[in-house]
C-alpha cells in the first residue's frame, strides 16, 4: 500500500460521506481509508458500518468511546499504518478533483521531495488560505487566488500528504492540542528538520468548516497559543510574551468594541452558550463580550503557569508520541 488516508470524525455524517465519495472518485486506487471516530452520537457509526462492508480491506476503522481530540486520533492512525505516504483529511474537506492524489504523489516522488515534508492546502469560501504561524502571530490569515508551491510554515491537516517516515521521526502529533495549533506545531517540527510545507492549489480540498464539533473559544485559542510559543520560542522572548500580549489586547479594543456593537450574542462562535442566551442592550453585550474575551486569556496563562513543567519537559525531551500514548 502507497497511501493511507486518515480521517478523524465527530458527529459529522453527512459531511464525512462527502468526504469518502470525493476519495472514492479519485483515479489514483493503491490506497486505504482509515477513519477514527471519536464517539460520534449523529448516525457515523451506522454509515460505517455499511461502508466497511462495501469497501472491506481498504477501510479500517478506529471507534472511541469518547472525543479524545483530533491529535491522538491521528496518532492512533498512525500506530497501525505501514503506507509509504499520510494524507490527512478533515471530516469536512472534499478533494478538489479526481487526478488531486496522483497529483499530490507525484510532487513528493518528484526531484524536490526530499525537501518537501508537507504538502497540501485548503480552500474556503473560493480563496485558498494561508497561515504563518510566526509572522501571523495574532492568528490572522492570509487568503489568495491561487498559489503555485508556495512555502508556507505549515499546511493545515485538513488536507495534508507526509511520508510516513518523517512522521515517526517527528513522534506524530502533540497530543495535548485538542483542538487547535496542533498544525503549527507539526509544521514547525517539519521546518526544524530542515524541510520545507508546500501549498499549491492544484491538489487543494475544499474544505467546508462545519461548526459540528469544533471548539472555538478565546480561552482554547490562547492556551494552545501560549503553549505552543513556550514550546518554540526564546526565553527572553517568553519574559516579555505577556506584556506583549497585554499591548497587543488594548491596541485592538477599539476595533473589537466596533465588532461586538454590530454582532449579536448569538453570532459570536467561541462565547459560550450560556452568555449567548443573555438578552441585553448593547453597552452592557460589549462589557460582557470584552470581559469575556480578555479573561479567557488570563485564564489561558493560568492554565500554562500551571502546565509548564510538563510543556517543558516535551520542549526539552521531544517525545514520541506515536509510540507513546496519553
Amino acid at each position: 500500500m502507497n497511501l493511507s488516508i486518515v480521517i478523524p470524525s465527530f458527529n459529522r455524517k453527512d459531511d464525512l460521506e462527502r468526504c469518502i465519495n470525493s476519495i472514492l472518485s479519485q483515479n489514483y486506487e493503491d490506497y486505504e481509508i482509515i477513519i477514527v471516530d471519536n464517539g460520534s452520537k449523529d448516525g457515523t457509526r451506522e454509515f460505517l458500518k455499511n461502508l466497511k462492508q462495501k469497501l472491506n480491506s481498504r477501510l479500517k476503522l478506529i471507534l472511541n468511546s469518547s472525543n479524545i481530540g483530533a491529535s491522538e486520533a491521528r496518532n492512533q492512525a498512525l500506530r497501525i499504518i505501514t503506507s509509504k505516504y499520510v494524507l490527512f483529511l478533515d471530516s469536512d474537506a472534499e478533494l478538489k478533483s479526481e487526478n488531486t492524489l496522483q497529483l499530490m504523489l507525484n510532487l513528493m516522488e518528484s526531484n524536490e521531495r526530499k525537501k518537501i515534508g508537507q504538502l497540501g492546502g485548503e480552500i474556503i469560501n473560493g480563496k485558498i488560505r494561508l497561515g504563518n504561524s510566526e509572522r501571523n502571530g495574532d492568528g490572522l490569515f492570509s487568503w489568495f487566488d491561487s498559489l503555485k508551491m508556495k512555502e508556507t510554515d505549515y499546511v493545515p491537516t485538513s488536507n495534508c500528504i507526509m511520508p510516513l517516515s518523517l512522521l515517526k521521526e517527528l513522534g506524530g502529533f502533540d497530543p495535548y492540542y485538542i483542538y487547535g495549533y496542533e498544525d503549527n506545531d507539526l509544521g514547525w517540527r517539519v521546518r526544524k528538520k530542515g524541510l520545507k510545507c508546500i501549498m499549491d492549489d492544484k491538489i487543494a480540498a475544499y474544505h467546508h468548516v462545519s461548526n459540528t464539533g469544533r471548539t472555538s473559544n478565546f480561552f482554547l485559542f490562547h492556551k494552545n497559543r501560549i503553549r505552543f510559543l513556550i514550546k518554540k520560542e526564546k526565553f527572553y522572548f517568553l519574559i516579555f510574551l505577556p506584556l506583549i500580549d497585554i499591548y497587543y489586547a488594548f491596541k485592538l479594543l477599539p476595533a473589537r468594541i466596533k465588532e461586538f456593537s454590530q454582532k449579536p450574542l448569538e453570532k459570536v462562535a467561541w462565547l459560550d452558550k450560556s452568555q449567548k442566551k443573555k438578552d441585553c442592550g448593547k453597552i452592557k453585550k460589549i462589557l460582557i463580550l470584552v470581559i469575556y474575551s480578555y479573561r479567557n486569556l488570563l485564564k489561558a496563562y493560568w492554565w500554562n503557569l500551571m502546565h509548564l513543567a510538563e510543556t517543558l519537559r516535551i520542549r526539552r525531551e521531544n517525545p514520541d508520541f506515536i509510540k507513546n500514548e496519553i
